[in-house]
């Protein structure tokens, strides 16, 4: 590529060359001579109105300039360039033109935008030839290493973007860490952050940070950094990043450089492609020609063939109930119902409404008072909505107050639960200062006036909160907002919650929680969201937002999936000019579509349903909930803030039914007194937590994020007395076997505290140990073992494979240091089976290939260490575990045969011993609970249950709650020959020990289960429906920890869950959901058809029909399949398996056949076919 002056010969220098960047945020604009001198040039933010932007600036440019020749580079590169006239050019090539012609010094280009990034490695071409392209690599679709991601946190935390962001950012000591590989996983940890009072400072440069670690690791990945490095795109405007990239890529400030017109460089590049003679020069049409392309542009509707598909979501009614239809890509109008909306809403959506009592039983007073005017500002973006109504003389008011992620909500309440003042104040990442505006505001009002009698507090922040202002009661979320709507409603049986970054659905009968979830990680279903869209389109989310949702001709598919992608969805239809409203449509469908199939699944949705929270003031979301479910759905009163007055209500039960009550308030003027706020790491043990300080005047010091009581004091509710069965288990695992003296006499082997040692080490002590080695363990989990492993992990893999890299780096250097001669990490391919039914015990593949896949991250082989990696097959019988550990003994030099069988009996002895004192121990925990005792059993795989360091010591926190917990694997689960005889097809051994210790728990009135899985875990993606089929109808908790969890929502959860299981009838006999077997009768007519879910799937239907069994394969799955798998059930990272259309003669959706339709081989079943011998074939069990 020649770029120099004189390359541009075949230009006059008076010529005008147009480049243009079409982003997903902004339109950038150059212009040329024939010289490459810059005349014009223009960054625009858009809006999510590219054309309109476009058209605005053209025809400011073409005013004073003629004779334009142009080039186009960007996301909407084709479409414009088709339009207008001009040369297409690659954004990647678009960026080399300008690095060559602009700043040739460089040898490496980091373009971060607004929703990709790219790395680009420069190489020079020739002498006076500039640069030409090396290597590069793009992100992929997630922005959450994109000015997108920043711009979604900036407004989060309520700081311009463009100039306080990096301000802030470079006023930190500390940088808070923060996800950085998932924008969704960034914001758990900010609202984590903030609700322990972490400075904004700090957590403004963790997400700088966060950034750039995303950069490095998903776009630089191993590619060398070639210095010096330019960085350009518009994030190259903030300081805050530029000084992160630095510090995480190691570069000195001379080796990473912003050059000139930095967010300009895709346009210049463009430009200067065509310049060049690289690209061919087509007619300029202009801006006429532009706008008349626009009109005569093929309508959106007919772009896509129609081919209706129903969507009913799980729980509610369907296609035959009058559900909408999905057609492709496009949903029906928006329109809600007139008795749903809220009281005082018009179409728009805005929020206010003057009514403020709430009697028993019901419904708004029909005469309330008059608001009081508050001095808050109208304008004062802190504040959605306020109600003050005057007191005139000294009032006993009850005090509730709900700090969230996104608002934080006050209310007081009289004697008679009216609603005397109400706040929805947004947090922006401060919930103190959010609360102290609300205390100032009342303290100016009422004065003395307002005597409070109680306090309840809830929300991610209430024991922050809850601590200062001195709360009687803090209680979780869910138990909240079911007693406000059980008080303002007591017919309602279904609640819908929808906050800014949480969501809930709540089950209640009689007034009573009878089941309840939350989502996950993901918030795609909640309200920060939503406003974050409204945003890039340009809009304004409480009065533009529902009026274009509702006046939309033809919302388009969103799709409901994670919001990264379903943001790249919206910026596709940007560049496609769909119209805003119909964009602002398909996001309404989109957050409800994500809450049904995501959080709702598939319990049931009753018929007195109360939609609440922020987001129920969106009537366009409201109205999309209607037609997904066919239901009329109510807006109560007061919906943005009822877990606040659900505070209130508890709050004043509690000072009812205790004597002699006296309230801990502080007084709306505690945080007047001054307060400051602190962070520091504690140093003094390898967790390293990052610690937040609270200095109040007048107030002991507050200290959250660590995990033991050296800074905080614990809160407990009652758990003294209880056993610590973990801790005893701990020491079983540990003392199962006594070493011998000659331990250690032939060496030391490092053997990592990963996966299968928390339940196979007393095996591996004893054998090595027998034959005279010693084992060198690597310390327990904590924070530093968990950086390591997130950072070491070569491909996307669950949190428990990320702390076994992070174990693995640890013993790499104790090797490495003399400390071992060789490291243990076994491969455990199979297992004992629990019952004789089952045919297999196998383990997940992680399990079976950590020895490789460590080994390839860390290069231990070629690190010169040496890696002992038995693979063995308990299961098989012991011959063949004694030839496959004779085989590792011989490798480390012990040939004796008699010696290593030795070894291995008492190998088998140890594991043996642990196993049965396992079972001693939960007899003795079952006995001591009594007839009346309850206990709570975490189930799971025993890497997760047993390892503090991964599930933030779960029973820790259960047990302050004063509930007795129990380890799963301290049941009998190798007793349940019922069990092994309906899942006979389940070959994983955790999945036959989740349903036996399921078995056990539904049996026992006495117990109740938590089940603990990991996001990014194949089979956590199945097995906890598979457990709650086996549950029948007792309720179970599911708890989802990976490395960004909080214990904030962990112990909402858990309260959640403690609640609600008080309130279920566990006596009465409850029957599990088995598959029910149907023998399949070869000569009938039916058919058996087999997904198409891997390429072998052909032989098996061979294989089948050779067994006289009319098999079929359906097609391989195509875009029907994602029509038709949404509403099927799933977890995270898994998609349904669904046969695609009645056209393939496969079942009707729901599994229902038609005549002479066919029945579809079992998902769970069909996903072993490719994977087991052929000799196994299935048909003598079909």
């Amino acid at each position: 590529m020649v770029m120099s002056a004189s390359s541009f010969s075949g230009f006059p220098a008076d010529a005008r060359i147009l480049g243009l960047d079409i982003g997903s945020i902004s339109v950038d604009m150059v212009l040329l001579d024939g010289l490459g001198t810059p005349l014009y040039s223009r960054y625009v933010r858009h809006h999510g109105q590219p054309d309109k932007v476009l058209c605005a600036e053209l025809e400011a440019l073409e005013r004073t300039h003629a004779g334009i020749a142009a080039a186009v580079t960007g996301t909407g590169a084709d479409r414009v360039a088709r339009l207008l006239g001009a040369c297409a050019v690659n954004e990647v090539i678009a960026q080399v033109a300008a690095a060559s012609f602009r700043y040739p010094q460089a040898r490496s280009v980091i373009d971060i935008g607004g929703q990709d990034s790219k790395y680009i490695q420069l190489e020079p071409a020739g002498e006076g030839d500039g640069l030409r392209l090396k290597d590069f690599s793009v992100s992929s679709m997630c922005a959450s290493g994109t000015g997108s991601f920043l711009d979604q946190q900036a407004t989060r935390l309520g700081l311009d973007i463009e100039t306080e962001f990096g301000e802030a950012a470079l006023r930190s000591r500390a940088p808070a860490r923060i996800a950085g590989r998932c924008s969704v996983f960034a914001k758990s940890d900010m609202i984590h952050l903030q609700q322990k009072g972490t400075p904004v400072e700090d957590i403004v440069a963790g997400l700088c940070h966060a950034l750039a670690r995303s950069f490095k690791a998903n776009v630089v990945g191993v590619k060398a950094l070639e210095l010096p490095v330019a960085l350009v795109g518009g994030v190259a405007a903030n300081a805050g990043v530029v000084k992160a990239l630095r510090s995480v890529l190691h570069l000195e400030e001379d080796g990473l450089f912003v050059p000139e017109d930095f967010a300009l460089s895709g346009a210049f590049g463009a430009a200067l492609f065509l310049l060049g003679g690289q690209g061919e020069a087509v007619p300029y049409k202009g801006l006429a020609a532009f706008r008349e392309g626009l009109r005569q542009r093929t309508p959106t509707k007919t772009l896509v063939p129609l081919r209706p598909v129903s969507v009913p979501p799980p729980g509610c009614r369907g296609s035959s109930d009058g559900g909408p239809k999905l057609s492709a890509g496009f949903m029906p109008p928006l329109r809600p119902s007139a008795s749903s909306l809220p009281d005082g809403a018009e179409t728009h959506g805005l929020p206010g409404r003057p009514e403020a009592r709430i009697p028993e039983g019901g419904s708004p007073s029909s005469a309330p008072r008059v608001p009081a005017a508050s001095p808050l500002a109208a304008d004062d973006d802190s504040i959605r909505s306020s109600l003050c109504l005057p007191l005139e003389r000294r009032t006993r008011v009850f005090l509730g107050i709900d700090i969230g992620s996104i608002s934080t909500n006050i209310v007081l309440m009289d004697e008679n639960r009216e609603v005397v003042a109400k706040y929805y104040l947004m947090t922006a990442s401060r919930p103190i200062e959010a609360v102290r505006t609300g205390f100032r505001d009342i303290l100016e009002r009422y004065g003395e006036l307002a005597d409070v009698q109680a306090v309840g507090v809830t929300g991610s922040g209430r024991h922050l909160i809850g601590d200062l202002a001195g709360a009687d009661v803090v209680v979780n979320e869910i138990t909240a907002h079911a007693t406000a709507s059980a008080f303002i409603c007591p017919e309602v049986d279904t609640i819908f919650e929808i906050g800014g970054q949480d969501s809930k659905y709540v089950r209640l009968e009689g007034g009573l929680v009878k089941d309840f979830t939350m989502n996950k990680a993901c918030a795609a279903g909640t309200g920060s969201f939503l406003e974050e869209q409204a945003e890039k389109l340009g809009i304004s989310i409480k009065r533009d937002f529902a009026r274009l949702a509702l006046a939309a001709e033809h919302p388009v598919d969103c799709g409901e999936q994670c919001t990264v992608f379903i943001d790249s969805e919206v910026v596709r239809h940007q560049q496609r000019g769909t119209p805003v409203s119909d964009i602002a449509g398909g996001l309404a469908y989109s957050i409800a579509t994500n809450y049904l199939h995501r959080v709702v699944e598939k319990r049931p949705v009753g018929d007195h349903i109360l939609f609440q929270g922020g987001v129920a003031f969106n009537t366009a979301v409201l109205a999309a909930f209607e037609r997904l479910t066919g239901k009329t759905i109510t807006v109560p009163p007061h919906n943005e803030v009822m877990g606040a007055i659900g505070c209130c209500l508890i709050a004043r039960r509690k000072m009812l039914e205790t004597p002699g009550f006296a309230t801990g308030f502080t007084g709306f003027g505690v945080l007047e007194k001054g307060y400051r706020q602190e962070s520091f790491q504690c140093n003094l043990c390898a967790n390293q937590c990052d610690i937040s300080k609270i200095l109040v005047e007048g107030h002991r010091p507050l200290f959250y994020g660590g995990r033991c009581e050296r800074y905080e004091v614990r809160r407990s509710s009652g758990g003294e007395g209880l056993r610590d069965l973990f801790a005893e288990r701990e020491r079983l695992l540990m003392s199962a076997y006594q070493p011998k003296d000659k331990a250690g006499s032939r060496g030391v082997i490092g053997y990592p505290r990963m996966l299968t040692f928390h339940e196979y080490y007393p095996f591996f002590q004893a054998f090595f140990s027998e034959l005279g080695f010693s084992l060198l363990l690597s310390p327990s989990t904590n924070a530093e073992i968990v950086r390591r492993g997130v950072s070491g992990v070569a491909s996307a893999a669950c949190f428990p494979t990320k702390v076994a890299h992070g174990h693995a780096a640890w013993m790499k250097e104790a090797v490495l240091e003399g400390k071992a001669g060789a490291m243990l990490i076994p491969s455990l391919r199979e297992t004992f089976p629990t019952a004789e039914a089952h045919p297999y015990a196998n383990h997940c593949s992680y399990i079976q290939f950590i020895p490789d896949l460590v080994n390839e991250a860390f290069k231990l082989e070629a690190s010169g260490i040496r890696l002992i990696r038995p693979a063995l097959h308990f299961r098989m019988g012991r011959e063949q575990v004694l030839r496959e550990l004779e085989r590792t003994a011989a490798s480390l030099g012990v040939s004796s045969r008699a010696e290593v069988r030795r070894a291995c009996d008492e190998a088998y002895a140890a594991q043996a011993r642990f196993r049965e004192a396992r079972n001693v121990l939960g007899r003795e925990a079952l006995d001591a609970l009594g007839p009346d005792g309850k206990a709570v059993v975490l189930v799971g795989k025993a890497h997760n249950i047993h390892d503090p360091g991964t599930n933030m010591n779960l029973a820790r926190i259960l047990q302050g709650m004063g509930i007795q917990t129990i380890p799963s694997d301290l049941l009998d689960l190798f007793h349940s020959p019922d069990v092994g005889e309906a899942w006979r097809n389940m070959t994983l051994a955790m999945g036959q020990r989740t349903l036996a210790a399921a078995d056990i728990i539904r049996r026992d009135a006495r117990l109740n289960a938590i089940y603990l899985a990991n996001f990014g875990c194949v089979n956590d993606s199945m097995y906890p429906r598979f457990f709650g089929r086996e549950m029948g109808e007792k309720p179970f908790l599911l708890l989802e920890i990976d490395e960004h969890s909080a214990e904030a929502g962990v112990v909402t959860r858990c309260e959640a869950f403690l609640d609600a299981v008080a309130n279920f009838d566990a006596a009465r006999e409850i029957a599990p959901r088995r598959t029910r077997k149907i023998e399949f009768d070869p000569d009938g007519d039916r058919v058996l058809y087999l997904p198409h879910a891997a390429n072998g799937m052909a032989v098996w239907a061979a294989a089948l029909r050779a067994h006289g069994i009319n098999a079929k394969l359906l097609p391989p799955p195509d875009e029907r399949s994602l029509e038709w798998g949404p509403p099927l059930p799933r977890r995270e990272g898994m998609l349904a398996l669904h046969p695609h259309d009645r056209g393939h003669g496969a079942p009707d959706q729901g599994g229902r056949r038609g005549p002479g339709e066919g029945r579809v081989l079992h998902a769970r079943f069909v996903r072993e076919l490719p994977l087991r011998p052929f000799q196994h074939a299935p048909a003598d069990r079909l």
